[in-house]
Protein backbone atom coordinates (compact mmCIF):
# COMPACT_ATOMS: atom_id res chain seq x y z
CA UNK A 1 0.00 0.00 0.00
CA UNK A 2 1.62 3.32 -0.74
CA UNK A 3 1.58 5.40 2.67
CA UNK A 4 2.34 8.36 0.35
CA UNK A 5 -1.58 8.07 -1.64
CA UNK A 6 -2.96 7.55 1.78
CA UNK A 7 -1.47 10.92 3.13
CA UNK A 8 -2.13 12.90 0.27
CA UNK A 9 -5.75 11.76 0.55
CA UNK A 10 -6.05 12.47 4.11
CA UNK A 11 -4.71 16.33 3.08
CA UNK A 12 -7.39 16.56 0.22
CA UNK A 13 -10.08 15.64 2.27
CA UNK A 14 -9.34 18.10 5.05
CA UNK A 15 -8.20 21.10 2.38
CA UNK A 16 -11.96 20.72 0.56
CA UNK A 17 -13.99 20.09 4.19
CA UNK A 18 -15.43 16.66 2.93
CA UNK A 19 -16.30 15.17 5.99
CA UNK A 20 -16.07 11.21 6.98
CA UNK A 21 -18.36 8.90 7.73
CA UNK A 22 -17.47 9.65 11.54
CA UNK A 23 -17.55 12.92 11.21
CA UNK A 24 -21.30 13.18 9.81
CA UNK A 25 -22.02 10.43 12.46
CA UNK A 26 -21.23 12.78 15.17
CA UNK A 27 -22.57 16.12 13.33
CA UNK A 28 -25.67 14.04 13.33
CA UNK A 29 -25.92 13.16 16.59
CA UNK A 30 -24.72 16.45 18.23
CA UNK A 31 -27.55 18.19 16.03
CA UNK A 32 -29.88 15.87 17.49
CA UNK A 33 -29.35 16.77 21.48
CA UNK A 34 -28.70 20.62 20.46
CA UNK A 35 -32.56 19.97 19.13
CA UNK A 36 -33.74 17.96 22.42
CA UNK A 37 -31.93 20.33 24.32
CA UNK A 38 -34.15 23.26 22.48
CA UNK A 39 -36.99 21.71 23.21
CA UNK A 40 -36.40 21.28 27.20
CA UNK A 41 -35.84 24.76 27.52
CA UNK A 42 -38.90 25.32 25.17
CA UNK A 43 -41.02 23.47 27.54
CA UNK A 44 -39.24 24.85 31.07
CA UNK A 45 -40.18 28.34 29.70
CA UNK A 46 -43.40 27.51 29.23
CA UNK A 47 -44.02 26.26 32.49
CA UNK A 48 -42.25 29.03 34.34
CA UNK A 49 -44.51 31.41 32.19
CA UNK A 50 -47.63 29.53 33.21
CA UNK A 51 -46.72 29.23 36.93
CA UNK A 52 -46.20 33.24 36.47
CA UNK A 53 -49.15 34.31 35.92
CA UNK A 54 -51.13 36.31 38.07
CA UNK A 55 -54.26 34.89 40.53
CA UNK A 56 -57.53 36.26 39.80
CA UNK A 57 -60.08 36.60 42.56
CA UNK A 58 -62.70 33.95 42.17
CA UNK A 59 -66.17 34.99 42.46
CA UNK A 60 -68.92 33.41 43.73
CA UNK A 61 -65.79 31.29 45.87
CA UNK A 62 -67.02 27.43 45.35
CA UNK A 63 -66.38 24.18 47.72
CA UNK A 64 -64.09 21.34 46.11
CA UNK A 65 -63.89 18.75 48.52
CA UNK A 66 -62.30 18.65 52.13
CA UNK A 67 -59.25 19.04 53.42
CA UNK A 68 -57.66 17.32 56.34
CA UNK A 69 -54.45 18.38 58.01
CA UNK A 70 -53.00 18.64 61.88
CA UNK A 71 -53.35 20.89 64.41
CA UNK A 72 -52.44 21.30 68.11
CA UNK A 73 -54.48 19.56 70.14
CA UNK A 74 -56.24 22.15 73.08
CA UNK A 75 -54.76 20.57 75.80
CA UNK A 76 -51.43 21.31 74.17
CA UNK A 77 -52.45 24.77 73.90
CA UNK A 78 -51.34 25.95 77.57
CA UNK A 79 -48.06 23.86 77.62
CA UNK A 80 -44.48 26.22 78.16
CA UNK A 81 -43.62 24.20 75.28
CA UNK A 82 -46.48 25.17 72.84
CA UNK A 83 -44.52 27.62 70.84
CA UNK A 84 -42.11 25.05 70.22
CA UNK A 85 -44.61 22.75 69.03
CA UNK A 86 -46.33 25.27 67.07
CA UNK A 87 -42.84 26.39 65.32
CA UNK A 88 -42.53 23.07 64.34
CA UNK A 89 -45.51 21.76 62.81
CA UNK A 90 -45.60 23.68 59.65
CA UNK A 91 -42.62 21.79 58.47
CA UNK A 92 -43.91 18.71 59.57
CA UNK A 93 -47.45 19.15 58.68
CA UNK A 94 -49.11 17.30 55.74
CA UNK A 95 -52.68 18.31 53.80
CA UNK A 96 -54.92 16.11 52.08
CA UNK A 97 -58.05 16.33 50.05
CA UNK A 98 -61.08 14.11 49.72
CA UNK A 99 -64.69 14.33 48.32
CA UNK A 100 -65.68 12.88 51.49
CA UNK A 101 -66.08 14.56 54.79
CA UNK A 102 -65.45 11.88 56.82
CA UNK A 103 -62.47 10.79 53.87
CA UNK A 104 -63.20 7.36 53.54
CA UNK A 105 -62.51 5.13 50.32
CA UNK A 106 -64.37 1.78 49.37
CA UNK A 107 -61.70 -0.94 49.37
CA UNK A 108 -62.50 -4.47 48.88
CA UNK A 109 -62.49 -6.76 51.36
CA UNK A 110 -63.40 -10.84 51.83
CA UNK A 111 -65.52 -10.47 48.86
CA UNK A 112 -67.56 -7.10 50.04
CA UNK A 113 -67.06 -3.86 49.06
CA UNK A 114 -66.63 -1.35 52.66
CA UNK A 115 -65.50 2.05 53.55
CA UNK A 116 -62.23 2.21 55.43
CA UNK A 117 -60.41 5.60 56.80
CA UNK A 118 -57.62 6.93 54.96
CA UNK A 119 -54.32 6.68 57.05
CA UNK A 120 -52.38 10.34 57.29
CA UNK A 121 -49.40 10.77 58.97
CA UNK A 122 -46.95 13.46 59.72
CA UNK A 123 -44.10 14.42 57.28
CA UNK A 124 -41.15 11.74 56.95
CA UNK A 125 -37.88 14.27 56.47
CA UNK A 126 -35.03 13.04 54.24
CA UNK A 127 -31.65 14.21 55.40
CA UNK A 128 -31.73 17.18 52.87
CA UNK A 129 -35.17 18.25 53.84
CA UNK A 130 -34.09 18.41 58.08
CA UNK A 131 -31.03 20.63 57.15
CA UNK A 132 -32.25 22.98 55.30
CA UNK A 133 -35.78 23.72 57.02
CA UNK A 134 -33.30 25.41 59.77
CA UNK A 135 -34.31 23.56 63.07
CA UNK A 136 -32.69 24.74 66.28
CA UNK A 137 -31.20 22.40 68.42
CA UNK A 138 -34.41 22.14 70.79
CA UNK A 139 -36.29 21.34 68.05
CA UNK A 140 -33.70 18.41 66.55
CA UNK A 141 -33.80 16.92 69.61
CA UNK A 142 -37.46 16.13 69.18
CA UNK A 143 -36.74 13.79 65.84
CA UNK A 144 -35.09 10.65 65.64
CA UNK A 145 -33.31 9.45 62.63
CA UNK A 146 -34.77 5.57 61.25
CA UNK A 147 -32.78 3.56 58.86
CA UNK A 148 -35.05 1.84 55.83
CA UNK A 149 -34.29 -0.51 52.86
CA UNK A 150 -35.78 0.79 49.79
CA UNK A 151 -37.21 -2.21 47.05
CA UNK A 152 -33.54 -2.36 45.95
CA UNK A 153 -32.19 -3.21 49.10
CA UNK A 154 -30.36 0.26 49.48
CA UNK A 155 -30.25 2.11 52.53
CA UNK A 156 -31.92 5.41 53.19
CA UNK A 157 -32.55 7.61 56.08
CA UNK A 158 -35.59 9.66 57.28
CA UNK A 159 -36.22 12.02 60.58
CA UNK A 160 -39.06 11.03 62.32
CA UNK A 161 -41.28 13.59 65.39
CA UNK A 162 -40.72 11.71 68.36
CA UNK A 163 -44.74 12.71 69.62
CA UNK A 164 -46.95 12.86 67.43
CA UNK A 165 -49.53 12.38 69.72
CA UNK A 166 -49.54 15.93 70.51
CA UNK A 167 -50.94 16.91 67.01
CA UNK A 168 -54.79 15.72 65.77
CA UNK A 169 -56.13 16.10 62.53
CA UNK A 170 -59.16 18.70 61.34
CA UNK A 171 -61.38 18.34 58.51
CA UNK A 172 -61.62 22.04 56.98
CA UNK A 173 -64.06 22.65 53.85
CA UNK A 174 -61.89 23.01 50.99
CA UNK A 175 -62.47 26.72 49.33
CA UNK A 176 -61.29 28.12 46.42
CA UNK A 177 -61.62 31.97 46.48
CA UNK A 178 -59.05 32.64 43.33
CA UNK A 179 -57.84 30.61 40.79
CA UNK A 180 -54.57 31.18 38.15
CA UNK A 181 -55.23 33.56 34.95
CA UNK A 182 -55.83 31.03 31.90
CA UNK A 183 -53.57 31.70 28.99
CA UNK A 184 -54.87 29.59 26.07
CA UNK A 185 -51.77 30.69 23.71
CA UNK A 186 -49.17 29.05 26.42
CA UNK A 187 -51.31 25.78 27.41
CA UNK A 188 -51.97 25.09 23.79
CA UNK A 189 -47.88 25.38 22.95
CA UNK A 190 -46.96 23.59 25.90
CA UNK A 191 -49.96 21.19 25.16
CA UNK A 192 -48.25 20.73 21.39
CA UNK A 193 -45.13 20.45 22.94
CA UNK A 194 -45.96 17.33 25.30
CA UNK A 195 -47.40 15.57 22.50
CA UNK A 196 -44.90 16.25 20.20
CA UNK A 197 -42.35 14.82 23.13
CA UNK A 198 -44.55 11.67 23.85
CA UNK A 199 -45.78 10.97 20.03
CA UNK A 200 -41.64 10.82 18.62
CA UNK A 201 -40.67 9.16 21.86
CA UNK A 202 -38.15 11.72 22.68
CA UNK A 203 -38.84 11.62 26.59
CA UNK A 204 -36.65 8.87 27.57
CA UNK A 205 -33.67 9.97 25.28
CA UNK A 206 -34.38 13.70 26.36
CA UNK A 207 -33.75 11.99 30.55
CA UNK A 208 -30.61 10.13 29.07
CA UNK A 209 -29.05 13.55 27.90
CA UNK A 210 -29.61 15.26 30.66
CA UNK A 211 -27.96 12.71 33.10
CA UNK A 212 -31.51 11.82 34.77
CA UNK A 213 -31.63 15.21 36.62
CA UNK A 214 -34.62 13.77 38.29
CA UNK A 215 -32.86 11.25 40.04
CA UNK A 216 -31.25 11.94 43.54
CA UNK A 217 -29.69 9.63 45.98
CA UNK A 218 -27.96 11.57 48.91
CA UNK A 219 -25.79 8.08 50.14
CA UNK A 220 -25.06 7.35 46.64
CA UNK A 221 -21.64 8.56 45.00
CA UNK A 222 -22.05 9.42 41.26
CA UNK A 223 -19.95 7.25 39.97
CA UNK A 224 -21.64 4.65 42.41
CA UNK A 225 -25.16 5.03 41.46
CA UNK A 226 -27.06 1.45 41.19
CA UNK A 227 -24.70 -0.38 43.38
CA UNK A 228 -25.53 -1.70 46.40
CA UNK A 229 -24.08 -0.48 49.37
CA UNK A 230 -24.64 -3.87 51.17
CA UNK A 231 -22.89 -5.99 48.75
CA UNK A 232 -20.03 -7.74 50.10
CA UNK A 233 -20.90 -7.12 53.41
CA UNK A 234 -21.72 -8.75 56.60
CA UNK A 235 -24.51 -8.36 58.90
CA UNK A 236 -21.97 -7.28 61.39
CA UNK A 237 -20.20 -4.91 59.55
CA UNK A 238 -23.97 -3.28 58.43
CA UNK A 239 -24.78 -3.51 62.48
CA UNK A 240 -21.44 -1.75 63.11
CA UNK A 241 -21.94 1.07 60.35
CA UNK A 242 -25.55 1.89 61.88
CA UNK A 243 -24.43 2.11 65.40
CA UNK A 244 -21.28 4.47 64.49
CA UNK A 245 -23.99 6.45 62.81
CA UNK A 246 -26.16 6.67 65.16
CA UNK A 247 -23.44 7.89 67.44
CA UNK A 248 -22.56 10.30 65.52
CA UNK A 249 -25.58 11.71 65.86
Amino acid sequence: MDTNTGVASASWIELTGVRTQRQRKRAACRQKEQHLRALDRERRRLWRAIRELPMVPLDPPVQKGWIRTFVLNDDQQALPQADLYRSILPKINTVQWNWRADFKVRRRLGGRKVYVLLPQLLKELHPWEFRHLGFTDEECALFFAEHRLDHKGRIYTVYLFNEPWRFSLQVLPNIIDKERQHDAGLQSALRRLDDRLERNALEGPLSNLLGNRHYYREWADPKQRGINPLKNRSLAQVLTALAAEKFEE
